[in-house]
């Protein structure tokens, strides 16, 4: 294979939509620049996103990941990024398996994941009725059982980094914040015998040495991530729930 083009990463720090990318970047060794491009602004009492004139000239919807390839043409969405960089090498990628039922199953989760434990972090950070946080957080401790059974071991399919794991690290990562901002009873049990290949696997992921360079500071996280809980958030997420709809929902409207 030649040497893979060196990239333009337009991402966030806090983004994790983009910390999928940025694993996956670390994990297949595709060269790139990492490019601050989404931001906040305080107007009034609420906080706007501020996007890059390269942010959006590569991505009209102005969302994170985008990766911009020397001589090439944007590529956004998270999981369409990790896809795409598997491409650029499967030969030496443990993206995607190499057979067709593999890589179907690897699709599917992907899209349980994004419905069924991202969603639902939101929806218990954003949301201001507390019977409504309750209800999603029995939704996403139901889903981490579903997703804990399934968990080979040390990673999701076994011994290698797969997309599902990349797919749904990032959400899992930030739990604490739910336990922060919305108290003990939104934390995720550590003693539930159901529970314990999941946090066998979180564990796992975050010793990992494409993922441990790319982990954000908790409590820098947790002071970025007060505008959610307060609801002085206005961002296409934020927007979305508010608006009665989950977060893998939102549109250009937003």
């Amino acid at each position: 294979m030649a040497a893979a083009r060196h990239h333009r990463f337009l991402s966030a720090w806090f983004c994790p939509f983009a910390h999928r990318a940025h694993i996956a970047l670390e994990l297949t060794g595709v060269p790139y620049e990492f490019v601050d491009s989404l931001g906040w602004t305080l107007r009034g009492e609420e906080w706007h996103h501020w996007k890059s004139p390269e942010l959006l000239a590569a991505n009209p919807r102005g969302t994170i990941p985008v990766l911009l390839p020397e001589r090439g043409r944007a590529v956004y969405e998270s999981q369409v990024c990790l896809e795409y960089l598997h491409d650029l090498n499967p030969e030496a990628s443990t993206l995607l398996p190499s057979d067709s039922f593999g890589r179907a199953r690897q699709r599917t989760v992907s899209e349980f994941v994004n419905r069924r434990i991202c969603s639902p972090y939101y929806d218990i950070l954003v949301k201001r009725g507390t019977s409504e946080r309750k209800a999603s957080f029995q939704e996403l401790l139901a889903s981490l059982r579903k997703f804990s059974s399934q968990t080979v071991g040390p990673f999701f399919a076994g011994d290698e980094l797969t997309m599902v794991d990349i797919m749904a690290f990032p959400h899992c990562f930030r739990f604490f914040v739910l336990e922060h901002y919305r108290g003990p009873a939104f934390a995720v049990p550590t003693d539930e015998e159901e529970l314990q290949p999941f946090h066998r696997w979180l564990k796992a992921m975050t010793q990992h040495p494409s993922v441990a360079p790319t982990l954000p500071d908790k409590q820098r996280y947790l002071d970025h991530v007060r505008k959610y809980a307060d609801a002085t958030a206005r961002s296409k997420v934020a927007n979305a729930v508010r608006g009665g709809r989950a977060a893998h929902d939102m549109d250009d409207e937003d």
